[in-house]
C-alpha cells in the first residue's frame, strides 16, 4: 500500500503557472494584458526617437495577441482598447489627422479579430479539458470493471464441461484444484 501524500505548499510561481494555464478568464489573465501593454508602451516609447510616431500600432500587435491568447476576448478587447488610446496619444500631435484616424480602426479592427480568435482558442482549450477529464473518468471506471474481474479465465464446451483455463500463479485452478483434477462437469 502507498503512504498517503502530504501536501506540499504551492510557490508563488507554480500557482501563477497554474492561474495561467487555467483556460477560464480570471483576474491573473487580466494582469497579464495590463503586463503585455506596459512592456508594449515601454518598447513604442523607447523606440519613439528612430520611428518617429510611423508604425506606433504595429508595436501593439504581439501585446494584444499574448492578452488574448491567455484570456480570451476579454483581455484581448482591453488591451485593444488601452492600446488605441496609446498609440493615438503616440502618433497624435494635437489635431487628428486623417491617415492616424484610419490607422487607429485598422488596429482596432485587427485588435478585435485577435481577440475574438484568442476567444476560440480559450473555448477549444475549455473543451479539450472537459474531454480530458471525461476520458480520466471513464478509464477509470473501466478499469474498476476490469479490477473486479477473477483471474482465471474458464472455458466451457457446450456439454458443461471445462475445455480450458487459466492456471493461478500458485499452479492451481480457478477450481482451486490442480489443473490434471480440474477436468469435470459444471452439471
Amino acid at each position: 500500500m502507498h503512504a498517503p501524500l502530504t501536501k506540499v505548499p504551492d510557490s508563488r510561481i507554480e500557482r501563477f503557472r497554474r492561474a495561467m494555464a487555467d483556460p477560464h478568464t480570471s483576474g491573473v489573465h487580466y494582469g497579464v494584458a495590463i503586463a503585455a501593454v506596459v512592456v508594449s508602451a515601454l518598447l513604442a516609447w523607447g523606440l519613439y526617437p528612430w520611428l518617429q510616431g510611423r508604425a506606433s500600432f504595429l508595436i501593439f500587435i504581439p501585446g494584444v495577441v499574448v492578452a488574448a491568447g491567455f484570456g480570451g476576448v476579454g483581455p484581448g478587447v482591453l488591451a485593444t482598447t488601452i492600446f488605441a488610446v496609446l498609440g493615438l496619444f503616440l502618433t497624435g500631435k494635437g489635431d487628428l489627422p486623417p491617415t492616424v484616424a484610419l490607422e487607429t480602426v485598422v488596429f482596432s479592427t485587427v485588435g478585435l479579430g485577435i481577440s475574438w480568435l484568442g476567444e476560440l482558442l480559450r473555448r477549444t482549450r475549455i473543451r479539450s479539458r472537459r474531454q480530458a477529464e471525461a476520458l480520466r473518468a471513464r478509464e477509470a471506471h473501466l478499469r474498476s470493471v476490469l479490477d473486479t474481474v477473477p483471474d482465471a479465465t474458464v472455458v466451457i464446451s457446450e456439454k458443461g464441461g471445462i475445455q480450458s483455463f487459466t492456471p493461478q500463479p500458485n499452479g492451481s485452478s480457478a477450481t482451486g484444484r490442480p489443473p490434471s483434477s480440474a477436468r469435470m462437469s459444471l452439471c
